[in-house]
């Protein structure tokens, strides 16, 4: 990425709290794009329902990927978890 012309190599890991159920047939790491926003002063990151990777749609509007380790088959709302922010930031300002 850095000879891409990316100021910052790698994507930011954070921490925050899951807004919704998430399920996947475990077996793989997975990236799921989210919507993170900053609230109360933690992340909340809301996973996007998407038709498949050609949902365009859906990848745009999302600022972060969830991510879901392979021996992860479901988790619940309310649980601390890990995503990747995108170059857009948290979408603090997008609410």
């Amino acid at each position: 990425r850095s000879w891409s012309g990316f100021a910052q190599p790698s994507l930011p890991r954070i921490s925050g709290e899951l807004v919704a159920h998430v399920k996947q047939k475990p077996g793989r790491k997975f990236f799921k794009q989210a919507i993170t926003v900053w609230d109360n002063g933690r992340f909340k990151i809301n996973p996007i329902e998407t038709q498949g990777s050609g949902d365009l749609a859906g990848f745009s509007v999302a600022n972060s990927l969830l991510i879901l380790e392979p021996e992860v088959a479901h988790l619940r709302a309310g649980q601390q978890v890990e995503a990747l922010l995108l170059e857009n930031g948290s979408n603090e300002n997008n609410e």
